[in-house]
């Protein structure tokens, strides 16, 4: 089976909190693991934009089930291709859940500072996880 990329946004539900978001991505850590899954998620207070990688089955069995949490709503697949190198092997699932608080990233991909995945091309929405997940990093 191929490895794939799974880049997906979605609208945060009314009313969901940052420690419930917190929860999420403990769960989705743990879960993961077990399916040889790996990926990264940013988060607002509005917008979830997260990448899964992993062997084809596992992500699409992974993402129906991701698409069917009330968490969130109005899912779009923003990307999916075959990858030869995973870009997240350090997680099962990394999270920046304050991308606002780095404003000089998000007006590199929305030069008028409003963050929106859905307005973002494929590769911009990739490239602005990548530069997340180099802020993880540290």
């Amino acid at each position: 089976m191929p490895t794939v990329q799974l880049i997906y946004a979605s609208s945060v539900s009314k009313g969901l909190t940052v420690m419930e978001i917190k929860e999420l991505v403990n769960e989705a850590q743990r879960d993961n693991v077990g399916f040889g899954i790996t990926g990264f998620l940013c988060a607002n207070s509005q917008y979830f934009l997260q990448c899964i990688e992993g062997e084809s089955r596992a992500v699409n069995v992974l993402f129906q089930k991701i698409s069917k949490d009330v968490r969130h709503h109005s899912v779009a697949i923003i990307k999916y291709s075959e990858i030869e190198v995973i870009q997240f092997s350090d997680w099962s699932m990394g999270a920046v859940l304050d991308i606002d608080k780095h404003m000089d990233v998000v007006t590199q991909f929305s030069p008028d500072g409003v963050f929106n995945p859905y307005l973002l091309s494929g590769d911009d929405n990739l490239n602005f996880i990548l530069a997340f997940s180099q802020i993880r990093r540290g």
